[in-house]
């Protein structure tokens, strides 16, 4: 599954969101559940290091006008949480001489 916009008069100028399903064994059953997923957004520029001030860069970089951010996550160690109960009948009430 992909999402993915375009905000206007937003300090954020871009959004996208990919989720991976895919089969998983819980306990005896087999579900679809999110494997992965990858968010991404574009916003203002945050400065940092120049790319020409980071060592093994020959060339001078352009100058950024935003930050890209990602966010990456791994669905695993899946478990099956779950609980039982048993419904009894009333118990028989005393007779009505015996208090």
């Amino acid at each position: 599954m992909t999402l993915e916009a375009e905000m206007a008069d937003s300090p954020v100028s871009r959004a996208a969101t990919v989720i991976e399903y895919g089969p998983v064994v819980i306990g005896d059953r087999k579900f679809i559940c999110p494997l992965r997923s990858m968010n991404l957004y574009e916003g203002p520029f945050e400065p940092g290091p120049q790319a020409s001030e980071l060592p093994g860069t020959a060339t001078p970089a352009l100058e950024p006008t935003s930050t890209l951010y990602v966010n990456e996550t791994s669905f695993t160690k899946y478990h099956r949480l779950g609980s039982e109960m048993r419904i009894l009948p009333a118990a028989d009430a005393p007779p009505a001489g015996n208090q």
